[in-house]
């Protein structure tokens, strides 16, 4: 594996003490580079996260299994499993897809790499070297959308005549049957739930991709459609009949609206 070249940054006191922002969080960190791992160590303690290390795929599995992991910083150059399909491992599992990941490397540098990560579920992409001050901003926006980090703002979110209702606090969908049962969907993806409040949140305004990208996935936008209209194929197929209430519109992007939509389950 080649090794890349590591920039290490100052971390100014007076804005990171050790154990100044206490939580629970706990991040598991898939790095097989020393000294990558000690810089983020440094910087994760200074920030109040407890940090779990690993050198390889198959030990980080192994503490997914064995810890409640809030977040994994993911290294794509390891040593056994690489981190592709360690990325691919998590997002096809029941039980830790929803666990957001940060795929950190120097290795695939090529936007079409940057562009897979996200296609594959990475919630973000940082290539080294990078600035410690970038990836924390970018952990904690991550956290508090995936309701892991900042206690999010209760409130439900719905459609006029209540055929969706999105939980924010509890970050559940429940679909409403013709039968008048409601249906509880709990395996939304960070990135479906967010872009399915951005829909709810603006219903029947048209949204182009390249807005949808920048205010979900919180990056400039890379001049590619796969990204975006592979997780909104995944959130279509997950809602059912209702998934017809997002609309594409060509030579533009999306819209969610209501009307007209089906109700053929």
């Amino acid at each position: 594996m080649l090794k890349s070249k590591i920039v290490f940054y100052q971390l100014p006191c007076r804005r990171y003490k050790m154990g100044a922002a206490k939580n629970s969080d706990v991040i598991l960190v898939v790095e097989d580079d020393k000294n990558i791992a000690k810089l983020l160590k440094v910087s994760l303690g200074m920030s109040g996260y407890h940090s779990v290390f690993v050198r390889n795929g198959a030990d980080g599995i192994k503490k997914l299994r064995a810890e409640r992991i809030s977040m994994i910083l993911l290294d794509l150059g390891l040593p056994d499993i690489n981190g592709w399909e360690v990325l691919r491992f998590v997002k096809n599992d029941n039980e830790l897809f929803k666990i957001p990941i940060i795929v950190i490397t120097g290795e695939y540098k090529r936007t079409v790499d940057s562009v897979k990560a996200l296609d594959e579920g990475a919630d973000d992409y940082i290539i080294k070297p990078f600035s410690p001050r970038v990836l924390l901003s970018r952990m904690k926006a991550i956290l508090r959308r995936s309701g892991n980090g900042d206690s999010p703002i209760s409130k439900i979110l719905s459609t006029e005549n209540n055929e969706l209702s999105l939980d924010l606090d509890l970050r559940i969908l429940s679909l409403l049957l013709p039968s008048g049962e409601k249906k509880i969907i709990d395996k939304l993806t960070v990135k479906e739930f967010d872009l399915l409040v951005c829909f709810l949140k603006h219903q029947r305004r048209v949204f182009s991709r390249q807005y949808i990208f920048e205010l979900v996935w919180d990056r400039d936008y890379y001049g590619t459609t796969r990204t975006i209209d592979k997780h909104i194929g995944r959130l279509r197929a997950k809602l059912g009949a209702y998934g017809k209430f997002i609309r594409s519109v060509p030579g533009v992007g999306y819209q969610f609206d209501t009307e007209g939509g089906s109700n053929d389950w």
